[in-house]
């Protein structure tokens, strides 16, 4: 989400545009962040479907483009099969720096009493659409009925680092330009069961019959 204040038209004086509260238009129409998942790691040069830009009328804009991404994670299996493991996605803008791109989490309603709530910033992976898994179990699982951020306890919480790079300003001089980029933290711990029964217990039943 973001606001661009050139598709905002709640400020015109024209009353035929007063009923029109929000449009729905290609991503090629109008300007989009060009953020990025950095550590990619798929062979498709194109990891997003296309999806309509909806426009409200105060120039809020929302996009949820569907995709599909495939990262790189660091593996350790030091203690396969009782291992786990923590992966980051990392997200942020391409060609924006810092001061062109403010880069923040999404925002969600906390409800505080029976009229009235409170936006917090959500700094987790969403897991509502989440299909649970046979081999893995995801610290995401445990939290899905706990809405208010400060409160989660199980899920490892996202952090926000920055990407520096040099380069020359318009006049040749050296400057450092700062980019912002979202951490998402996935924390996944291995379901041991089918390990230990096709691994561990035949080894330690084979032990005994050679003693």
């Amino acid at each position: 989400t973001w606001k661009d204040t050139l598709l905002a038209w709640d400020t015109w004086p024209d009353e035929e545009f007063k009923a029109i509260k929000q449009i729905r238009v290609r991503p090629s129409q109008i300007w989009t962040p060009d953020i990025k998942l950095y550590n990619f790691a798929d062979e498709r040069m194109k990891e997003k479907r296309e999806a309509r830009v909806v426009v409200q009328s105060d120039g809020e804009i929302l996009w949820i483009p569907q995709a599909l991404l495939k990262s790189t994670c660091k593996v350790r299996l030091l203690n396969f099969p009782f291992d786990t493991q923590h992966c980051r996605m990392k997200f942020g803008s391409w060609t924006y720096d810092e001061s062109k791109l403010m880069l923040d989490w999404s925002l969600t309603d906390i409800r505080i009493n029976d009229t009235h709530s409170e936006p917090k910033p959500l700094p987790f992976v969403d897991y509502n659409d989440y299909v649970k898994s046979n081999e893995w179990v995801t610290d995401g699982e445990f939290d899905l009925d706990i809405a208010d951020p400060d409160q989660r306890r199980g899920q490892i919480r996202s952090i926000v680092s920055y990407r520096n790079e040099t380069g020359f300003d318009a006049k040749g001089q050296p400057v450092t330009r700062r980019y912002r980029i979202l951490e998402f933290k996935i924390r996944m711990m291995r379901n041991p069961s089918f390990y230990v029964a096709i691994l561990v217990v035949p080894c330690i039943l084979l032990s005994l019959l050679t003693l």
